[in-house]
C-alpha cells in the first residue's frame, strides 16, 4: 500500500474520527484496561488521537508513525509535554527491551507486511506483565463490500444527527474514499477473536484480559493480552 493514501488522508481521518462514537468506544476501552500503566507506547499513532487520550490520563506517552502527513497532524494536536511523537517503524522498535508498561497498535496489523514481527516487537519492548492492545478488521470486512457501505451509513446518520454532517462534508468524502480504497489495496491481514488471540499466545503473550469481535459494528476485534 502506498503510503501517499495516508497522505490524502491525514487531516479527514483525524476529523472523522475525532467525531466517531464507533471510534470514541474503542478509545473508552482502551484506557478502562490500561488505568494502571504508566509508560505507554503507541505503534502507528496516527495523527494522535489515542496518544493524546492517554497523555491526558498523566500517562508518559509515546507515539510512533511511519507517515509524516500524519505524524504532521497528530504533533500540531499535541499540547502535552509527557507526549513523545516522532517517526519511527512498528516493526523495528528504537526501544530498549521491557520499557513499556502497555503498548497499544489500534488499525496496524491489517497493512504490515510481517504481523508476527510488529507482535514480536511489542513483546520484545513490554515489561513482564505488560499489556498489549491491538486492533484491526475481520475477514468479513473485506469480503462483503456491504459492510463499508454500512459503516458509512452508520456515521453520515450521526454526523447529521450531531448536526455536524454539513462542516465535514469534504472530509466524510476523502474517508470514505479511503475506506473503498483500503478495502480493495491495503488490508492484508485480517483475523477473528480466536485467530489473533492465538497468535499473540503463540508469541509468548500469556494471559488473556479482554477480547472482542464487536468493534465497529462487528466488523472489527480488539483484544488485549499480558506479557
Amino acid at each position: 500500500m502506498e503510503t501517499n493514501i495516508w497522505d490524502k488522508f491525514a487531516l479527514s481521518y483525524d476529523k472523522i474520527l475525532s467525531n466517531w462514537s464507533l471510534y470514541s468506544d474503542l478509545r473508552v476501552n482502551i484506557l478502562e484496561h490500561l488505568k494502571d500503566s504508566n509508560i505507554v507506547l503507541e505503534q502507528g499513532c496516527g495523527t494522535g488521537i489515542i496518544a493524546i487520550d492517554l497523555a491526558k490520563e498523566n500517562k508518559d506517552v509515546f507515539g510512533i508513525d511511519n507517515n509524516c502527513s500524519m505524524l504532521n497532524v497528530a504533533k500540531k494536536n499535541n499540547s502535552f509535554n509527557n507526549l513523545h511523537l516522532q517517526e519511527g517503524n512498528a516493526m523495528d522498535l528504537q526501544f530498549e527491551e521491557d520499557f513499556f508498561d502497555a503498548v497499544v497498535s489500534n488499525n496496524v496489523i491489517f497493512y504490515v507486511n510481517n504481523p508476527i514481527k510488529l507482535i514480536q516487537e511489542a513483546y520484545r519492548v513490554l515489561k513482564p506483565n505488560g499489556k498489549i492492545v491491538i486492533s484491526g478488521p475481520k475477514p468479513d470486512y473485506i469480503n462483503n463490500s456491504n459492510n463499508v457501505n454500512n459503516l458509512i451509513i452508520h456515521i453520515t446518520e450521526e454526523f447529521k444527527n450531531k448536526g455536524i454532517e454539513d462542516l465535514l462534508k469534504q472530509d466524510l468524502k476523502n474517508f470514505i474514499d479511503c475506506s473503498i480504497l483500503l478495502q480493495k489495496k491495503g488490508i492484508q491481514n485480517v483475523y477473528e477473536v480466536e485467530q489473533i488471540t492465538n497468535i499473540l499466545k503463540s508469541t509468548r503473550f500469556k494471559r488473556e484480559i479482554f477480547a472482542s469481535g464487536e468493534m465497529y459494528l462487528g466488523f472489527c476485534y480488539q483484544v488485549i493480552l499480558q506479557k
